[in-house]
């Protein structure tokens, strides 16, 4: 979807620790000094941004969209505003992120996934906040797709820890026809969780000594917070492993636990959760693959209409 969009592509380079701050804001947004008010008014609802980090590594971290603009001289945002007690970045913009790497990774520790290294980009790099060229731009988001494994930035989770592969079918099929796989419907929920402004996660460790606990997906509210929702997709019928992961989401970060099974497993799903405490089961919910799929159509279809009348 986003490569039939007729949108800008701009560059935006920062330190780490003001991308941490931007990226831990209730709704992740950048600021520009006053001198860059030209590209400021260039900056369109729906371009693309390209995170960039400058030190102690250098490369790409992430992309989003831009949401929204606006210009505001009285809230202090980064460490340097609030040191100053004065704003230095008035001129800001709200993101949508659709792909970011985890923070360990923009520290250069080792991992599946890297900052991608576009250094012998042509430009000059002392510009902050600069949009790139088509040619320039189709050569960097070329090469961030190769190193991630991403070949729509919209689809899938917003943090990505391992190269992506996965098979994707076909939103909106009958149910007789919609049969996706584990993978596959990780992947349905963690796009979903990114459209409702989520940073969602798959395969997500849980922090249990000695233990190589995962929850299938996870939809963070900030990036470095706590998993508000947590799900797990068991269609192999490992209902109680699954439970089990799902309660300690729960009693760890108050989780919101959410479990997708068969049809076929309803009866079995209710026969555990009888055993389980009033608290887990007020909060528990459960349902079928085939809502996954009605879930992330109806949001689809809904912001299809929003494009149509420039309100998303």
């Amino acid at each position: 979807m986003l490569n039939s969009l007729q949108v800008q592509i701009w560059l935006v380079i920062g330190s780490i620790e003001n991308w941490m701050t931007a990226l831990s804001q209730p709704l992740p947004v950048w600021g520009l000094k006053e001198s860059y008010y030209g590209q400021f008014n260039s900056l369109a609802m729906n371009d693309l941004c390209i995170f960039y980090v400058k030190s102690p590594i250098k490369g790409v971290i992430g992309v989003g969209l831009v949401k929204d603009k606006y210009i505001d001289r009285t809230n202090k945002i980064w460490k340097e505003e609030i040191e100053k007690k004065k704003v230095i970045w008035p001129l800001r913009f709200r993101l949508q992120v659709l792909n970011v790497l985890p923070f360990e990774a923009w520290q250069g520790k080792e991992g599946k996934l890297t900052p991608v290294s576009i250094s012998d980009l042509p430009i000059i790099w002392q510009i902050g906040f600069q949009q790139l060229p088509p040619q320039k731009s189709t050569w960097v988001l070329e090469k961030i797709r190769k190193s991630w494994g991403v070949s729509d930035f919209i689809k899938g989770a917003t943090i990505l820890r391992m190269p992506l592969s996965i098979k994707h079918v076909d939103y909106g099929k009958e149910k007789e026809e919609f049969t996706p796989g584990h993978k596959e419907i990780q992947r349905l929920l963690a796009e979903t969780g990114k459209m409702q402004h989520f940073f969602s996660e798959t395969e997500y460790k849980l922090p249990v000594a000695g233990e190589d606990k995962r929850l299938d997906v996870v939809w963070k509210r900030e990036f470095s917070g706590v998993p508000t929702y947590a799900f797990e997709v068991e269609i192999s019928r490992n209902i109680e492993k699954a439970l089990a992961r799902l309660k300690v989401a729960f009693g760890l970060w108050n989780t919101k636990p959410r479990l997708i099974v068969p049809e076929s497993d309803f009866e079995k799903v209710k026969f555990y959760l009888d055993r389980e405490s009033k608290n887990f089961r007020k909060e528990f919910f459960f349902f079928e693959p085939e809502g996954v799929n009605k879930i992330l159509t109806a949001k689809l279809k809904l912001r299809d209409i929003e494009e149509m009348y420039k309100i998303w």
